[in-house]
């Protein structure tokens, strides 16, 4: 709900009354409202809110004499307050018996309580336990099923069992888990990830915490929002936009700990942000009215640290500590600023013992993913988002702390600070065949390189013999010719040049084709074609060279049966009859009769592996997606939602369309004025303009003496002859 009136107490609709499902093992629940106070209440006249099954009431009262009104947009001059209800409530029912009232006695244009953003988050029991008093594995009250509470206060798993081993939440031991889940070491079921498609307009598929998993076409996922573009600080990857630090987090070479990730969906807590935020100072009352300490607000289907009527003119401190020996620290972040004029704002911070650096709204915001409301501001109002990526030396240091002090000062009512996006990593060291590089990640570039010399080939390094002779066929860990060779493969010589001395200079006469002969041994090791001293150079066909152990081995994946392969179909479909070079043969499906209904290709005892084509298999289900980069024949014939030649996926008249990816189409010459599509594969134009003459789907240009010509761009239908028009 966005907004609900409240009426006077003596109406029928004056109670809202929910009932919440919370069957999922807990010891707490928060709960989070923003109430605003509209017009003219009273000082009696207040917000209430109850859980029933708790005896748990409270009000707020939110006079307009008690506290600032909000400026609404131009035209709305009643009065409004706003403050943020957070309690954290003792439950571990299977319902939140939810009701609101207020007692207002005037109509709603004369006075009335709204709200919005409610919020209900569990605070989770250890997976083990039915019921508990904490989060911690030896908190539980009570186990599942016939399992007896221990001494230390926790409960066994069912997975010593020779049947129902498997813990489903919340319903006890089961024979498998539900919808064929997986499920982990202690044979506990993994839950589902809560996908619901009531997600933002770009977005198919989200959490419920609002955190995007998959956009629509044409856009791109960001920090768990889509957009239309990404930001111009980001790297493209597919359809995602990677900040820095995704770049960092996605190579495999480098150790790398996430330490925090906040503010980019509605995941973030109170709890969380009492953490790493700590409240300093404020040096007046400017936007501080959320109430209850709380420092964030909601804003595009995320929190953000700070926000509208939370920090003006108020200074915090985001501390971190950790354990780890890392030899950097990267923060990311993004600011937003935002007030009703430019050059006012500033947003300072200052990292450990380094300067204090500035932040100042100086111009709005230019770009095409705005992404940012709030029912509050002016129309002409200004905001721009500025990012900060920093990166700190910890390589010698002992202080296992990262420090942030942070300020935003302005002196109008309406501007604020928000931070969103905020990720902080520790970077520990690069795997062991690697060395970190500093002046490569001060530089943005690939950190972490291969150490050459250690006799361990990695990443680009075509050899390592351990030594630095320039001569032997490896130098640098790059295969190199010996001296005096003329031609070498991988390293070692196969044809040596003679040198004949003649006074002081050097004549080079010929090829030693008798060495080359020489060398090569007749006698090699299994399908090695040709070899030197029992070192293979090349493989028979079929057949490729592991340079690391000096073997010749079947390649999977190159469609040539060889060996030890069954079968090699040259491609990855795990599902064809033919995985990892071996025949597979799938059971059948327990509802064989529902395959075509349900669009699965191949199933395993109940569970679909694979989808009929132009299908995607999420979550055992079979869907298909008009934009999604795959054509269904049965309901697609293109797959483009709306552009040229394509629209709901259908081919449009005058148009053919590729099958692969997201279809592109095509139609006749442009000077073409009436193009028809043949048989969804061919196109043949039927008339062009003036000038051209049609020959299958184009239009070519008629002599210079033609006005119009047919066939042949010589064969004038219409001529020009001098100043007359003769028709022919």
């Amino acid at each position: 709900m966005d907004l609900v009136k409240l009426l006077q107490i003596n109406q029928q609709c004056n109670k809202i009354y929910n009932i919440i499902d919370t069957k999922l093992p807990h010891f707490q629940i928060q709960l989070y409202i923003d109430v605003y106070g509209y017009s003219s209440i009273d000082g009696n006249e207040s917000f209430f809110l109850e859980i029933t099954e708790n005896s748990l009431q409270d009000s707020v009262c939110l006079s307009t004499s008690l506290g600032k009104s909000l400026q609404q947009c131009s035209g709305y001059n009643n009065e409004l307050i706003r403050k943020s209800f957070f309690k954290e409530i003792s439950h571990s029912q299977e319902q939140v018996n939810l009701e609101i009232w207020s007692t207002t006695n005037q109509e709603f244009a004369d006075e009335a309580y709204l709200f919005r953003n409610v919020q209900l988050i569990l605070d989770r029991c250890y997976k083990t336990c039915k019921t508990c008093s904490g989060q911690g594995k030896e908190q539980c009250l009570t186990c599942y099923n016939d399992i007896s509470l221990s001494s230390s206060n926790s409960c066994d798993s069912f997975k010593d069992r020779t049947d129902q081993k498997f813990l489903q939440i919340p319903d006890g031991c089961k024979d498998k888990c539900d919808n064929n889940k997986d499920y982990d070491e202690d044979y506990v079921c993994i839950e589902d990830i809560n996908l619901q498609d009531k997600c933002e307009d770009n977005c198919l598929k989200c959490t419920s915490t609002q955190s995007c998993l998959i956009c629509k076409p044409q856009n791109y996922l960001y920090f768990g929002q889509c957009m239309d573009q990404c930001p111009e600080y980001t790297k493209i990857y597919g359809t995602n936009c990677l900040s820095i630090v995704d770049i960092i987090q996605k190579n495999n070479n480098l150790r790398v700990k996430q330490l925090v990730r906040e503010f980019y969906d509605l995941s973030t807590t109170k709890s969380s942000t009492d953490t790493i935020f700590q409240f300093i100072s404020s040096s007046n009352s400017f936007n501080f009215q959320k109430g209850n300490a709380i420092y964030y607000s909601y804003f595009s289907n995320k929190r953000i640290f700070g926000g509208p009527l939370v920090w003006v003119n108020a200074a915090f401190k985001f501390t971190k500590n950790w354990t780890e020996e890392f030899q950097f620290i990267k923060i990311f972040f993004e600011v937003i600023l935002g007030d009703i004029s430019l050059n006012n704002n500033k947003f300072t911070y200052k990292l450990n013992d380094q300067q204090l650096e500035t932040i100042t709204l100086q111009e709005n915001y230019s770009g095409q993913n705005p992404n940012i409301q709030d029912q509050i501001w002016p129309n002409d109002y200004q905001f721009n988002i500025y990012i900060v990526d920093k990166s700190i030396h910890y390589q010698m240091s002992t202080n296992k702390q990262l420090t942030m002090e942070i300020k935003c000062q302005n002196n109008h009512e309406l501007a604020f600070c928000g931070i969103q996006n905020m990720v902080v990593v520790g970077i520990l060291n690069c795997e062991p065949e690697y060395y970190f590089d500093y002046y490569n990640y001060e530089s943005g570039r690939n950190h972490c390189i291969p150490i050459c010399g250690d006799k361990i080939i990695v990443g680009d390094e075509e050899c390592d013999d351990g030594n630095n002779d320039p001569f032997d066929g490896c130098f640098n860990c790059k295969y190199q010719c010996e001296e005096h060779c003329d031609n070498c493969i991988y390293g070692y010589c196969l044809r040596k040049k003679t040198i004949y001395r003649q006074s002081s200079f050097k004549i080079e006469i010929e090829y030693n084709l008798a060495y080359y002969l020489d060398v090569i041994s007749l006698s090699c090791i299994f399908k090695c074609s040709i070899c030197i001293n029992n070192l293979c150079l090349q493989c028979s066909y079929g057949y490729y060279l592991n340079t690391y152990n000096n073997l010749c081995e079947t390649l999977c994946g190159d469609s040539i049966n060889q060996g030890n392969e069954q079968c090699d179909d040259g491609n990855s479909d795990n599902y064809d009859g033919c995985s990892n070079c071996e025949l597979i043969q799938y059971e059948k499906c327990d509802i064989e009769q529902d395959i075509q209904k349900y669009h699965c290709a191949v199933c395993y005892y109940g569970k679909c592996l694979k989808c009929n084509e132009g299908y995607i298999l999420n979550d055992d289900l079979c869907i298909s997606i008009c934009g999604d980069g795959l054509i269904n024949p049965i309901e697609e014939e293109c797959d483009v939602q709306s552009g040229d030649g394509c629209i709901d996926c259908k081919i449009q008249n005058g148009y053919v369309c590729g099958k692969q990816h997201f279809s592109t189409c095509k139609t006749c010459d442009k000077e073409c004025t009436q193009c028809v599509s043949l048989d969804r594969i061919n196109l043949i134009c039927k008339s062009c303009i003036d000038g051209y003459y049609n020959v299958e789907d184009k239009c070519l240009l008629c002599d210079s003496n033609c006005i119009n010509c047919k066939l042949q761009s010589n064969l004038c239908i219409i001529i020009y002859n001098f100043q007359n028009i003769i028709s022919t």
